[in-house]
C-alpha cells in the first residue's frame, strides 16, 4: 500500500465502507476471494477522490490490494512469475 494510506475513522466511513461491501457482495472484484476485504479508493484521497462516494469505492482482498498499489513493472514480474509456477 502506498505511503499515504490511512484509517479513516468515523461512522461516515463506516458506512461507505460497508455499502460498498454489500454492493460487491463480500468479494473481491478483482479474483472473487470472500475473505480478507478491503475497501479501494479507485482514486486516491491524495488524488482529489471522494473518501465516502459509492463510486470511488471498490471490494478487494488484501493481494488484490496490494497488487493495485504495484509500479506497474513490479505488477508485470510477480504475475509472470506466477505463470511459471502455476
Amino acid at each position: 500500500m502506498s505511503g499515504n494510506h490511512r484509517r479513516l475513522p468515523g461512522a461516515a466511513w463506516d458506512r461507505a465502507r460497508r455499502a460498498a461491501l454489500g454492493r460487491d457482495q463480500w468479494r473481491c472484484v478483482q479474483c472473487g476471494h470472500p475473505a480478507d476485504l478491503e475497501v479501494h479508493h479507485v482514486v486516491a484521497l491524495d488524488k482529489g477522490g471522494d473518501a465516502f462516494r459509492l463510486d470511488n469505492l471498490r471490494t478487494l482482498c488484501r493481494g488484490c490490494h496490494i497488487e493495485e498499489h504495484m509500479p506497474p513493472e513490479r505488477l508485470a514480474w510477480r504475475r509472470y512469475v506466477r505463470e511459471l509456477v502455476s
